[in-house]
């Protein structure tokens, strides 16, 4: 009789390139001999959206109405048999398998253009291995394991951006609502950045108002999910977007000023988290991952916010290569060094001065049970899974007047960030005052 099935990966935590091999073992335990007709280990790699909606119609609103929209991209669908019964014998002993402990290896070659694993509520990237032990047309046990496949954008080839090797970003936005007259000034060190990357920001506010006075000052990084499905029934095709909050800081400030405010914000505690490299239309045509920084500023409750779009890679810049620490420990052949080196001996081989990053888990949604219908049987403990991602650690000297940042938890997070406030006029005020005299004078 049989008693489990298992699958076990050589890497752990099972991450791998694009373009490279999955291997393992599949794990047969039996009580007692057992005669099977074969023993097939699946490997797949597909992209699938789902959302369902429900409105009420008709006059008085009796009518439910549920839509479901959803999708799919398969990227692989790879078989390979690892045991199977020997039709030329005649002798029905030749089809037992002994009692104790079966291991049978197996091996896949994953294609290059796979995107990064990732899991949703309504869209998800997923990779995984399937074993199905099975005897006259029926499956008696069946296994199924999910991995990590690491495909982000590698920001020294990455021609998406045109700013990718600027030393700096820099953008102004004049905000005019009701009696408020906002002027903010966003300076960045770039917009690429990886995992574990600390990030200085600064933000400059002036406004005109003698009585109202900036309350809030907020910064938040943002990831937008963008997933698109199709109704089997209508053919309607709709895109729907989910946005997640990754980190974020709130600061109140008091001021006393009986003229114009400026105020000139210094962040240097924005630590990009652990999350998933983006994703773009060219990766995958129905889940789509970007970010973003929002900067905001409430006056008396009307908030002004200035957004920049971010690029999040899995390959930081080789110009800030000595920026990171690797995490190897003192001790290079422990059990947890080893492992990681086998997930990123691609990287190595190709960047010889990068610093060894470490894997960590990606803040996901919820916790999701993968399991399909038809694995219900089969499978009956539920399979939870996060993907990795890469997550560089950031030399503190190299920031200056850190400040401690909170981690965030699987939801959101929050950090901390110290003000700077100067009385001095800056030059872009000058500016605008010059501007705004030409245009009257045009008129």
């Amino acid at each position: 009789m049989a008693k489990s099935l298992r699958i076990e990966y050589f890497h752990n935590p099972p991450a791998y390139f694009s373009g490279k091999k999955v291997s393992g073992n599949v794990i047969l335990y039996l009580s007692n001999e057992l005669s099977i007709d074969s023993l097939r280990i699946i490997c797949h790699g597909l992209a699938f959206t789902r959302k369902a909606e429900s409105k009420c119609t008709g006059i008085k609103k009796q009518r439910l109405i549920y839509n479901v929209f959803t999708d799919n991209e398969e990227y692989f669908h790879l078989n390979q048999t690892l045991l199977e019964k020997n039709q030329n014998f005649t002798n029905i002993n030749s089809s037992f398998l002994d009692a104790g402990v079966h291991k049978f290896p197996f091996e896949f070659h994953l294609p290059a253009d796979c995107p990064n694993s990732f899991e949703s509520k309504y869209g998800s990237i997923r990779y995984y291995c399937k074993a199905l032990l099975e005897k006259d047309d029926s499956i008696l046990l069946m296994d199924k394991q999910l991995f990590t496949i690491l495909n982000g954008i590698d920001l020294n080839i990455s021609i998406e951006a045109e700013s990718v090797n600027s030393t700096s970003y820099s953008t102004e936005l004049v905000h005019s609502k009701e009696k408020h007259h906002v002027i903010c000034r966003l300076e960045l060190p770039n917009t690429k950045f990886v995992p574990g990357e600390m990030v200085r920001c600064k933000f400059h506010i002036w406004h005109a108002s003698k009585k109202d006075k900036p309350n809030v000052t907020c910064v938040q990084l943002m990831q937008n999910i963008v997933c698109r499905g199709k109704n089997p029934k209508s053919n309607e095709v709709k895109q729907w977007e989910e946005r997640k909050l990754l980190l974020q800081n709130e600061r109140m400030e008091k001021m006393n000023c009986k003229r114009g405010t400026f105020i000139n914000c210094d962040w240097d505690a924005l630590e990009i988290p652990a999350t998933i490299p983006t994703v773009d239309r060219k990766m995958c045509n129905i889940v789509q991952i970007h970010y973003e920084l929002l900067f905001q500023v409430s006056i008396e409750k009307i908030p002004y916010t200035t957004a920049v779009p971010i690029t999040i890679g899995l390959v930081p810049m080789k110009s800030r290569f000595c920026f990171f620490k690797s995490s190897l420990k003192s001790q290079r052949n422990s059990c947890s060094n080893i492992e990681c080196m086998k997930i990123i001996e691609p990287l190595i081989s190709h960047y010889n001065a990068l610093p060894v990053p470490v894997v960590g888990h990606q803040l996901c949604c919820s916790k999701v049970d993968i399991r399909n219908d038809h694995e219900l049987r089969h499978i009956q403990a539920p399979i939870y899974f996060s993907p990795t991602t890469l997550v560089y650690l950031w030399k503190l000297k190299t920031v200056p007047n850190l400040v401690e940042s909170t981690k965030a938890d699987s939801s959101a997070g929050k950090f901390f960030a110290q003000w700077h406030k100067v009385s001095s006029m800056p030059s872009m005020i000058a500016e605008y005052r010059l501007n705004k005299k030409r245009n009257q004078n045009e008129q």
